[in-house]
């Protein structure tokens, strides 16, 4: 007997932002109708392999084991959810820097709904397929920040004797390029910071200014102050040209 054809679809995905809650409800969703006797998440933490049907039993049974350390990194993870008829297997990696998502089966339907969800699913956690260049954009956009701050600061700067004054306008052009220069420099840093890259499996990962640790929030608000005087200094220099 000639089995029926399978169609098998992959994906990989970069930059996800992934908690404990979030992993639950990536795992559910995967899991669509397969029966729970055919689903399983497995990881390998301190040189032990463990497999478990859902990630709460998962997670309870690694951290209550004696030979668990939290001082061990925990990341990754392994998923499987498979249709005992082949009509879908679902099966995900994750691990700190990515995401590997193979979905395959019988049922074309199935298997290209499957995808599509987890595919979403992913994305509305920061995650980007190989081909997308958004972060680079940040960091182009980033990277030309200091310059243009670096330009204003030349043209406030004296010019040499054999050069015509800068004009008033032009001085006024060049605070306000410091200026912009600094604050989009420091807001584009902290936005890169804060979606960088995360699998957090025992805990969510907080929100908004939860996001950063004590030691985080006491850096910002330096980065703060720092631009506020970088701001008043351009400001004191356009109030002594004009």
């Amino acid at each position: 007997m000639i089995s029926a054809p399978a169609t098998e679809l992959n994906g990989e995905y970069t930059e996800c932002r992934l908690g404990r809650s979030d992993l639950v409800a990536l795992f559910t969703r995967a899991t669509g109708h397969v029966p729970p006797e055919h689903v399983s998440v497995a990881t390998v933490h301190n040189n032990t392999r463990w497999t478990a049907r859902l990630l709460p039993d998962l997670i309870n049974e690694v951290t209550s084991s004696p030979n668990y350390d939290d001082r061990e990194p925990w990341d990754n993870l392994e998923f499987k959810a498979a249709d005992p008829a082949g009509r879908v297997e679902v099966q995900i990696g994750v691990t700190r820097k990515t995401v590997t998502v193979r979905v395959s089966g019988t049922d074309d339907i199935l298997v290209y709904g499957q995808q599509a969800r987890i595919e979403l699913f992913l994305k509305n956690r920061g995650a980007k397929s190989k081909d997308e260049t958004g972060r680079a954009f940040d960091w182009q956009v980033t990277l030309f920040m200091p310059w243009l701050a670096f330009v204003g600061f030349a043209a406030l700067t004296e010019t040499p004797p054999n050069l015509p004054p800068v004009p008033v306008l032009a001085k006024l052009i060049a605070s306000l390029m410091c200026v912009m220069g600094v604050v989009y420099f420091v807001k584009y840093s902290l936005k890169l910071y804060r979606d960088r890259p995360r699998l957090v499996i025992l805990n969510d990962i907080p929100s908004g200014w939860n996001h950063y640790t004590p030691s985080e929030k006491i850096a910002v608000v330096g980065v703060y102050v720092a631009v506020l005087g970088a701001v008043a200094a351009a400001v004191s220099a356009v109030s002594d040209v004009l």
